[in-house]
């Protein structure tokens, strides 16, 4: 319960007043073809649900031994990824549980953990969806980086890693540094207010908002 703590109404302050930016879909016209065979290229990992994993997709994908139905799924995919990043999907109530047409899409295969002595499920999406994702990416990621800015250095920007521990090297180095503490105090990830999340994406990275919608509506406790 910890790590994965129940939802909780969100705080109005957190809330960031006023409407979004405007996000012309016309951005997203440049996920062609090609862009999903770069992004099945660079897609690697083993299978969700389905069972086909990153090999078995790219050989669909990039092969020529598909001919022009491979290329009618390439284009389908990139029709697919405009789409989601552009159109709000639609949510139905069944059950107390929201519904959309993209469960499919976000289905994850549970593999338990052992952490001695509890164990604990990692999900593992469906190959199509990080093949999608980085389509969707390639459009975004400098909007991402410009959101994220120096708050969160693995949204793309390089060597941001790298550059924070070279940092901290040197401060360590100085004579006038005493000691250094590092903390990592909590998960924070697992603590984010999807709703308060889900509202604000929509004002500090406006292009990546309908698709996170899109993709985040159908899990429990979002609406």
């Amino acid at each position: 319960m910890k790590k994965h703590p129940d939802a909780s109404e969100p705080d109005p302050t957190l809330l960031i007043d006023g409407n979004p930016p405007f996000v012309d879909p016309v951005m997203f016209e440049s996920i062609t073809e090609s862009t999903i065979i770069e992004s099945a290229l660079r897609t690697k990992e083993s299978s969700g649900p389905s069972g086909l994993d990153a090999d078995g997709w790219r050989r669909i994908l990039v092969s020529k031994n598909f001919g022009s139905p491979g290329q009618s799924l390439r284009e389908a995919l990139a029709s697919f990824a405009r789409k989601i990043s552009t159109v709000e999907v639609e949510v139905l109530v069944v059950n107390d549980r929201p519904c959309t047409n993209l469960e499919a899409y976000t289905a994850c295969r549970l593999i338990p953990l052992d952490k001695n002595p509890a164990v604990r499920p990692i999900g593992v999406g469906e190959v199509l969806r990080r093949i999608v994702g980085k389509a969707i990416l390639s459009v975004i990621k400098p909007d991402i980086m410009s959101s994220a800015g120096s708050l969160q250095l693995c949204a793309g920007q390089a060597g941001g890693c790298e550059a924070a521990v070279h940092a901290m090297s040197d401060f360590f180095s100085e004579e006038a540094t005493v000691a250094l503490l590092l903390v990592d105090a909590d998960n924070a990830f697992n603590s984010l207010n999807r709703k308060v999340f889900l509202h604000n994406i929509g004002h500090l990275c406006p292009p990546m908002a309908t698709y996170v919608r899109s993709v985040t509506m159908c899990l429990r406790g979002c609406l």
